[in-house]
C-alpha cells in the first residue's frame, strides 16, 4: 500500500480529524495504537518529549491535588466523627 492509498483508506475509514466525534475517537485511539506499534516514544522529537514531560508533570499535580482533597476530606469527616463521638460520650455522662 502506497502512502496516498494509506491515507485515503484512513479518510474513508477512521480519520482521527473527523468532524464526527465519534469516528474521531476511534481514529485517534487507532492512530495511538499504530504509533505505539511502529516506534518506541522514546525515539520521539525532543520537542514532543519535552511536551510529553510538561503534560506528564501537570497530570502528577493533578493527582497529587485530588488525594490532597481526599486526604483533607478523611481528616475532616474523622474530625467530625470524633467530635460526635466526644459529644454522645457527654450526653451519655450527664444523663446517667
Amino acid at each position: 500500500m502506497t502512502r496516498e492509498e494509506a491515507i485515503n483508506h484512513i479518510e474513508r475509514s477512521f480519520p482521527a480529524d473527523a468532524t464526527s466525534c465519534a469516528v474521531a475517537v476511534t481514529g485517534l485511539r487507532l492512530l495511538d495504537q499504530a504509533k505505539r506499534e511502529y516506534y518506541d516514544w522514546r525515539d520521539l522529537p525532543t520537542g514532543l518529549l519535552q511536551r510529553y514531560a510538561a503534560l506528564c508533570t501537570e497530570e502528577q499535580r493533578r493527582i497529587e491535588m485530588a488525594a490532597d482533597r481526599v486526604r483533607t476530606y478523611y481528616d475532616y469527616s474523622g474530625t467530625q466523627a470524633s467530635h460526635s463521638a466526644d459529644a454522645l460520650e457527654q450526653r451519655e455522662a450527664t444523663h446517667e
